[in-house]
């Protein structure tokens, strides 16, 4: 009988039942076909025979799609009294990937099988750019252990998802680039099938299927593949979803941490155009996942997280505009499907009255809210945050940003008072839109409504060519931050910045949740603002804990972000009440100083400057230097250099940021003037520049030289008080020593004096009360000594005269 193929040119096998072959010949002249031809073939058999475990051609559990053509040119040399091709035109093919051989003999030794994907790159079955899914069914085992396909990305970023089921036994998929580099696989034991989801750039790509690596197995397989544009990774290639009418079902996958986060998190982006009560019905999960609603600026409106298997919902009113739907994993890979709807919504069921307001940026004002009709039950108010408007429900600071108002049938009609802040935006002009108070409400009515300030007038523009650190003083629930108070704490600010010359990239803070450090307040409240390098958050306490203060950053912490571009600090008012305004703020200068440098990372408190802890001692190269080469102590808590003359040291006297302290912000990541960047540093504030001078003789380091005394009277007209709080004197003593007679007078308030040796210990001292005058008469033995003058605490400034004249044995 002659070879029916030999006759044929090109023959396309039809998708219906009419084949003209016969039965027995279609049957018997398959099973001499090589491995090599591209036969794609119908979903189930063209004709019922009974089952011939030889024809893989008839099972019906085997998934194929369209017919391919077969050209015969193509088809080597077939033996037709044997089940195999005549071994004279046997190749022998490597697997470029395991270096495994094969033949054609070995492929096809088992009978009737017929290949339909190739054995190495070169002749990897090509399926063209992938689409819609489409499902291709094929064997390996012992006689054709290696299945390649060959596939082209050729647009924008595609979302690739390859499946591999209707396994008998274990089989693994794999996936390279054209350079046969891994890019993803997948390793399921048994039959449990396997799933590849992987965004991919534009080029060639290849897929490998193989029986397992151990095991001596055979099995049938459906490969699926399909490919759509990748949803998107983050907030700004979010999947535009266009105007939400009616329902939309958002089905994919995201892959976490275990898996390389090859597609971490999915967006989609949808308008609104009216007020609407938007649905997102979550069901359908594989595995873990997050879900989140997003408003237009990127915050959080409402969350669903680590959601199992079971349907959960997200139903919020929502004001016209654009939002975004999140959806990521923790550390799997998850299926998720998100069915998003809305509805029309009530508008402005609630009115808004007697505003107080500056219209200023930065500024905050108050206003009434109350319902407009009756409710059927209680109903909730619940306030929305614009990108650059922050609304607290409740008008008090101390119980941080509520944003809920409960109104019943009983009170439905009492105005309620709620407070606002016009939010700092980072632009030179005035605001001119977006300034409105938002709010929907929820219970037995829906809907919500919009109130608008109008202009909000420009107070505020970044400064890029500096650096910059914004004191906010929003959560001063005890009213203790006075201009004056706000001036000198911004000017210890001012004395950190002007030595950094980074310039980190502006930020802004989407409804951000703040944590004040403190021992006392332990509600947050919420930011929706503008950041040029770095903002602080100024809070008081009233807890007499023992502490001046704390603070700290609320970043900086990764590799990544090793630098803080926000945190908070929190002063103990208990610890400012001396009734010497002058001296309050010389102490809260120098606790600003001392916290804003927590804030920055001092010492530990950042990613860079945590990595040079090593024990309890800093290694800080510029410290090291200018530490003798030598590592820097460090207090037990290990926050705080030990004995250096340092403003973050508990044991230094002074106020002001010292040598060290410049060497310390070079370690700890920045570039700072004079060290580890050029230039010189900006003036330094007014208030640390007096602060500075009166530290020059507040050490005995720096005690006035007076030489030595003799009979003749010396006397010296000078200030101790809030800023210059006290002062020393050095003197010696010659020949056999003698009788010191010491006098301070010309007191307006009280001051105090002490007598020291070189070894800092008191040989003498005058401290009485009031404005008297002070006096010390002893006798002193040859050597150095110190006179302390002093301003304790309580005292108001004063003026002093200070006389000082030494007796001899004799004389």
């Amino acid at each position: 009988m002659n070879n029916p193929l030999s006759q044929l040119n090109s023959v396309i096998f039809p998708l219906d039942d009419s084949f003209p072959f016969s039965e027995q010949n279609f049957t018997t002249r398959l099973q001499s076909i090589p491995e090599k031809q591209d036969f794609l073939l119908l979903k189930t058999s063209i004709f019922e025979p009974e089952e011939d475990p030889n024809l893989l051609l008839t099972s019906k559990s085997q998934q194929f799609v369209e017919p391919t053509e077969i050209e015969s040119q193509s088809i080597p040399k077939i033996n037709e009294n044997s089940n195999i091709a005549d071994k004279s035109s046997e190749e022998e093919i490597k697997d470029v990937l395991t270096g495994n051989i094969q033949n054609s003999s070995q492929r096809l030794a088992r009978s009737g099988e017929v290949d339909n994907a190739g054995n190495e790159f070169v002749t990897a079955r090509d399926l063209g750019t992938l689409g819609k899914k489409q499902t291709f069914g094929d064997f390996v085992g012992d006689s054709d252990a290696i299945d390649y396909y060959r596939f082209e990305v050729t647009g924008k970023v595609s979302v690739v998802n390859l499946q591999l089921q209707g396994l008998s036994s274990n089989a693994d998929l794999a996936l390279y680039n054209s350079n046969g580099e891994s890019i993803d696989s997948s390793y399921n034991q048994g039959t449990t099938p396997e799933l590849i989801n992987t965004p991919l750039e534009v080029g060639t790509y290849y897929i490998k299927v193989s029986p397992d690596y151990w095991s001596s197995s055979n099995t049938q397989y459906n490969l699926t593949v399909s490919s759509k544009p990748d949803v998107g990774n983050t907030i700004k290639d979010a999947y535009n979803l266009g105007v939400l009418k009616g329902k939309k079902n958002l089905t994919d996958f995201v892959v976490g941490e275990w898996y390389g986060k090859s597609d971490p998190a999915d967006y989609y982006r949808f308008q609104i155009k009216k007020w609407s009560n938007v649905k997102l019905a979550v069901t359908g999960l594989e595995n873990e996942a997050n879900v989140e609603l997003l408003s237009g600026s990127g915050a959080v409106i409402k969350s669903l997280d680590s959601v199992g298997d079971s349907a959960q919902t997200i139903t919020e009113t929502l004001k016209p505009g654009s939002y975004y739907i999140k959806a990521d994993t923790n550390w799997t890979q998850a299926k998720y499907n998100i069915e998003l709807s809305s509805s029309a919504a009530s508008e402005n069921p609630a009115s808004i009255s007697n505003l107080s307001f500056s219209g200023k940026e930065g500024d905050k004002g108050t206003f009434e809210i109350q319902l407009k009709q009756k409710p059927k039950s209680d109903i909730t108010l619940k306030f929305i945050n614009g990108k650059y408007l922050t609304v607290d429900a409740d008008n008090d600071v101390f119980t941080g940003t509520q944003d809920t108002i409960t109104f019943t049938p009983a009170n439905w009609n009492k105005p309620r008072k709620a407070s606002f802040i016009a939010e700092v935006d980072g632009v030179k002009s005035n605001r001119n839109s977006g300034n409105t108070i938002d709010y929907s409400i929820s219970g037995s009515m829906k809907g919500g409504g919009t109130y608008n300030l109008g202009t909000i007038v420009n107070t505020y523009a970044p400064d890029n060519q500096n650096f910059n650190i914004d004191l906010d003083f929003r959560n001063d629930y005890l009213n203790f931050w006075t201009p004056e108070k706000q001036k000198i704490a911004q000017q210890a600010a001012d004395d950190w910045a002007r030595l950094i010359d980074n310039e980190h990239k502006n930020s802004y803070l989407a409804n951000q949740e703040i944590f004040p450090p403190t021992t006392e307040q332990t509600n947050p409240f919420k930011v929706n603002r503008f950041v040029d390098d770095l903002v602080i958050f100024v809070n008081p306490y009233g807890k007499d804990d023992g502490w001046a203060g704390m603070g700290g950053p609320n970043n900086g912490y990764s590799q990544s972000e090793p630098l803080s571009t926000y945190g908070g600090v929190s002063i103990n008012s208990t610890s400012y009440n001396t009734g010497n305004k002058g001296q309050d703020n010389s102490k809260i200068y120098d606790h600003m100083t001392h916290e804003i440098g927590h804030v920055l990372g001092l010492v530990g408190t950042n990613y860079t400057s945590e990595q040079l802890i090593k024990g309890n001692e800093f290694t800080g190269a510029y410290s090291r230097a200018f530490n003798g080469g030598k590592n820097i102590p460090l207090q037990s808590d290990g926050g705080h250099p030990k004995d250096m003359k340092s403003i973050m040291s508990y044991s230094y006297g002074g106020s002001t940021v010292t040598a060290f302290d410049k060497r310390l912000l070079a370690d700890t990541g920045y570039k700072v003037y004079g060290i580890n960047a050029q230039g010189k540093p900006g003036e330094m504030s007014e208030f640390g520049q007096l602060l500075e001078s009166s530290e020059k003789d507040n050490t005995l380091e720096m005690a006035r030289k007076i030489g030595i005394l003799n009979s003749n009277k010396r006397s010296f007209n000078e200030f101790v008080g809030a800023v210059d709080f006290r002062d020393y004197y050095r003197f010696s003593v010659g020949g056999t020593g003698g009788t010191l007679n010491l006098n301070l007078d010309g007191l307006s308030s009280n001051a105090e004096v002490t007598l020291l040796n070189s070894k800092e210990e008191g040989v003498n001292g005058s401290y009485k009360p009031s404005n008297l005058a002070e006096s010390i008469t002893t006798f002193l033995e040859p050597g150095t000594y110190y006179v302390d003058i002093w301003s304790p605490q309580g005292a108001k400034d004063t003026n002093y005269k200070l006389s000082l004249q030494l007796t001899s044995e004799g004389s």
